[in-house]
């Protein structure tokens, strides 16, 4: 092997321990691992990783010799720079100081350079420095960034070894010195044990933005059946670099109801929606969720539905859609109930920026009615009329005119809402003996009417749906009576001649 050797004898301070041909001559084998504390924290300026630097005199070969004066230099890539506080730090008696002279182009720090190093065979080097993001500049791979260090040991006569951890510097010569196979360069984070190896470990930055938004108010009716319970969603949107919720404890979300106990979450009913692009012609996927222990639902326990694919995580630009169904009993009217949905963001460098919470708002809609009265002295069929909810002034022989309204105060239509085969009704025995239901055969005359009407103010123009007086009640039945829509019965009494006390008709 003596003939594939590229050092000459001239090239070694101690020429007695070389023989031609029979050994390998002495010299220095480096073995250079750096590694990183951390991720950095791209949301946070003064987020700072450490670099530990070590640098092995690998005694593993058996021609190494020792090193004296050796040079140590690390300039950081692109968009790192030494932290406000690098926190230096070199063993073996060696020296540390601060430069420029790394990729950057700002005038910050960013390098450092160990000199008055020696190592003996089996002695190793530790170098320590702090590092932070350079907000001047930008870190072109924030997932895949490598920092690399290299070594130089002036060997006299102009012969100088290089080594680094970088397989593409074309400065690097450890060729020159000892066989090619004692050198080696990874840069996965793994530690080879060949001689003379050396590794360099990728800095991860995280950039992670997440948020709560698009909080729904939905309607919901007094009582609710299978079909007519309602759905409340929340949106999560991931805005950042990273993929979130695929690690335990790191995107959870609580669903906190309010006061109004007649209106209550449907247990079992916590789904989401994942959408992993915002394009309508990719189909989503829906996951189901169980609420933990502590009231959380942590979106990486999520279970396909439908045989979908395994949940993986929210990839950057993707979004989740919370989905849970409400009901509710015997609730009143216009009353509301508030549920807060709230976002619990955890794991590696959580932002602490963006919305956390939203509400959503359900309110009680269903059938009103209204009943009004006017006073019609002369019993005239088209006789200007004034209704009121109030008592009326009557006397015997005048007429009272009797308005029911019915009114379906949900705001949008939905066919779930829809009142079908309404009655409208109102008793009469009240009357009996006080006063005479009038009809269209009565004298006077007047027709019992119902029908949609186009406010709470309009009286209905005929008897669309049939109504009439019997001998107990006046009623009529409504077919469909859709959200905002009115529906009026009307009918008039005629006050006997022997009077009735005001008000109590």
């Amino acid at each position: 092997m003596c003939e594939n050797l590229k050092i000459t004898r001239s090239l070694f301070f101690l020429p007695e321990i070389y023989t031609q041909c029979s050994t390998h001559p002495k010299v220095a084998v480096f073995k250079i691992t750096s590694k990183v504390s951390s991720t950095l924290n791209l949301n946070d300026p003064t987020s700072k990783v450490t670099y530990t630097v070590t640098v092995r005199n690998d005694e593993t070969a058996p021609y190494a010799a020792n090193a004296n004066n050796i040079v140590v230099f690390d300039g950081l890539p692109e968009g790192l720079r030494l932290a406000d506080q690098p926190n230096l730090s070199v063993s073996n008696n060696a020296t540390i100081v601060p430069g420029r002279e790394g990729k950057g182009t700002s005038t910050s720090n960013d390098s450092i350079r160990v000199t008055l190093l020696n190592l003996a065979p089996g002695e190793t080097a530790t170098i320590t420095f702090d590092v932070q993001k350079d907000q001047a500049e930008p870190l072109a791979d924030p997932k895949k960034t490598i920092n690399h260090a290299s070594i130089t040991l002036n060997l006299g006569e102009n012969q100088i070894i290089y080594d680094t951890t970088d397989s593409t510097d074309p400065k690097q010569n450890t060729s020159n010195f000892y066989p090619a196979a004692d050198d080696s360069e990874v840069t996965d984070g793994t530690v080879s044990t060949t001689t003379g190896s050396d590794s360099a470990a990728p800095l991860v930055s995280n950039q992670r933005a997440i948020n709560i938004s698009s909080p729904t108010t939905k309607e919901i009716p007094t009582t609710t059946t299978d079909t007519t319970q309602i759905t409340h969603s929340a949106v999560i949107r991931n805005t950042g670099r990273e993929t979130e919720g695929d690690q335990v404890g790191e995107i959870k979300f609580t669903i906190t109801e309010g006061a109004n106990d007649q209106i209550t979450r449907v247990p079992n009913t916590v789904e989401v929606v994942y959408d992993a692009d915002d394009n309508p012609a990719t189909p989503n996927l829906t996951y189901t969720v169980t609420r933990d222990g502590n009231g959380d639902y942590d979106l990486s326990t999520a279970v396909p539905k439908n045989g979908g694919a395994a949940w993986t995580g929210m990839a950057p630009n993707s979004s989740v859609t919370i989905n849970y169904k409400v009901e509710s009993t015997q609730a009143i009217i216009d009353s509301t109930e508030k549920t807060s949905v709230t976002l619990v963001v955890g794991g590696q460098d959580a932002p602490t920026v963006g919305a956390r919470s939203v509400e959503n708002t359900t309110i009680v809609k269903g059938l009103k009615l209204v009943k009004k009265q006017a006073l019609n002295e002369t019993c005239a069929v088209n006789a200007s009329l004034v209704f009121t909810q109030g008592d009326v002034a009557a006397k015997p022989g005048d007429c009272i005119v009797y308005k029911i309204t019915a009114f379906n105060n949900f705001s949008a239509s939905d066919t779930r809402f829809n009142f079908t085969d309404l009655i409208v009704t109102d008793t009469t025995d009240r009357f009996n003996n006080k006063a005479q239901v009038l009809t269209s055969s009565t004298t006077p005359a007047f027709t019992v009417k119902l029908a949609e009407v186009a406010d709470a103010d309009t009286s209905p123009a005929d008897n669309t749906y049939g109504a009439s007086a019997n001998s107990t009640a006046v009623s009529g039945t409504v077919p469909s009576l859709a959200p905002q829509k009115y529906a009026a019965l009307v009918f008039s009494v005629k006050i006997n001649p022997d009077g009735a006390a005001p008000g109590s008709l």
